[in-house]
């Protein structure tokens, strides 16, 4: 009875043992599991930035040719706009032309001066609609309050009649396009004269008499001259 007590007592430390020796073989295989696992995980991750990059890396050298070859077109793209405004503008003044070859063709047999000063107005008239569909605007000048920025005094007039600063005369012409002024206008502007300022007399005390000044003076004058007289005479004593 003792030694089966003892067999069985001897069977379940030997069960145990075994137990404890796989819960350690288990967890043994699980760590070893989990290195596997994370070791998976970071090559996945590397793997995963790399396809990134490769992609930034493709985007960024298509990007890249796209600029240069923007850069290339771009000068091109002005030198064409700036050839078609050009060639805009020229068409725009052939009608302008035309009419001052006709202009200068019947103005040369002509007697009627009247009809070749109309003429030549007609073909000015014309020259500066074309000019304003460019934009062109004339700078209003006469009558107007003087502007530095849209006017050049080139005369000065001093006229009592018309206000101070005031344009007189157009002498030439000023344009702008928009806001921007081409060229200012040149104008005669009324310069008036400033009055200088009397100087006020403060009150209660009368103003000088010229006369009685001037008398005064001359009294002063001769009593010193006679203390001079009697001085002398005390010398001489």
């Amino acid at each position: 009875m003792t030694e089966e007590k003892n067999k069985n007592t001897q069977n379940q430390e030997q069960n145990k043992a075994q137990d404890i020796n796989a819960k350690a073989e288990e967890k043994k295989a699980d760590k070893h599991s989990e290195k596997e696992q994370k070791k998976l995980s970071k090559k996945e991750k590397i793997e995963k930035l790399q396809k990134e990059y490769n992609e930034l890396e493709e985007k960024f050298q298509r990007l890249r040719a796209d600029y240069a070859n923007y850069q290339k077109r771009v000068p091109k793209m002005i030198q064409d706009e700036v050839n078609y405004k050009v060639e805009s503008f020229i068409k725009a003044l052939l009608p302008g032309l035309d009419n001052f070859e006709h202009a200068i063709k019947h103005s040369e047999n002509s007697e009627n001066v009247e009809g070749v000063v109309e003429g030549v107005e007609m073909v000015y008239a014309n020259l500066l609609e074309i000019l304003k569909t460019q934009g062109l605007e004339q700078i209003a000048a006469k009558g107007e309050q003087f502007d530095p920025s849209v006017h050049r005094a080139v005369v000065n007039q001093s006229l009592e009649d018309r206000e101070d600063g005031v344009v007189l005369e157009e002498i030439q012409k000023g344009y702008r396009i928009k806001d921007k002024v081409v060229r200012p206008a040149m104008v005669a502007v009324n310069k008036l004269q400033k009055q200088p300022q009397t100087q006020q007399q403060p009150a209660g005390q009368e103003q000088e008499n010229p006369e009685q000044a001037g008398s005064e003076k001359d009294a002063s004058q001769e009593n010193d001259n006679n203390q001079s007289e009697e001085d002398k005479n005390d010398a001489d004593v």
